[in-house]
């Protein structure tokens, strides 16, 4: 059983993306799970089905892909507090994933298998749509991060990114945030002033 405060966190959170019904709310606490993560776990390993989702309560998450151009692993998205964790494909085609997700710091994370969800899908209408609004969502940061990767200069990139998540650099390492950004990992002190 998970605590109130996660749920309510959790409810707001799917709230904000579309209306839920009494009825799922109250279904869905049931199904859901507290996992404690810990700095450098794998929550799901490249090439293997996404068996849960998990939504973030606390701390910070990091994909781990492949650089085409060397076959060297890189940082290709964050997520952080209220985000909602799944690889792509992963989780909703039940495709191998494309990439890994690795913790970066102690998480208090809430988790759903993907049995649980598709009770709760083929009972519930709104599941449906709240779960492609919560996809939208998330394809259009990523959209938007690759736009800025093609069009943004280095230091607005990083300036854009640092006051957005400034957090996030007392935490990664620098050098998985440059891959985020796409550029050098020789000191974000330049891009400072």
């Amino acid at each position: 059983m998970i605590s109130n405060s996660v749920f309510t966190l959790l409810l707001e959170r799917l709230a904000s993306f579309y209306p839920l019904s009494a009825g799922l709310v109250n279904a869905l606490r049931p199904f859901l799970k507290e996992h404690d993560g810990l700095k450098g776990e794998i929550l799901l390993q490249k090439g293997k089905k996404g068996d849960q989702v998990w939504f973030i309560c606390e701390g910070h998450a990091r994909e781990i892909g492949v650089d085409l151009e060397n076959g060297n692993e890189m940082t290709s998205w964050f997520w952080f507090k209220e985000d909602f964790i799944f690889a792509y494909p992963g989780f909703f085609s039940q495709q191998p994933a494309e990439s890994a997700v690795e913790l970066i710091e102690e998480c208090r994370l809430i988790e759903m298998d993907y049995e649980d969800f598709i009770l709760l899908r083929d009972t519930f209408p709104e599941v449906w749509p709240l779960v492609e609004s919560i996809r939208h969502y998330y394809d259009h940061l990523r959209l938007t991060h690759l736009k800025d990767l093609q069009s943004l200069s280095a230091k607005v990139k990083y300036l854009k990114f640092y006051h957005e998540h400034k957090s996030l650099f007392n935490i990664a390492r620098h050098k998985d945030i440059a891959n985020f950004l796409g550029i050098k990992d020789d000191g974000f002190n330049r891009y400072n002033s």
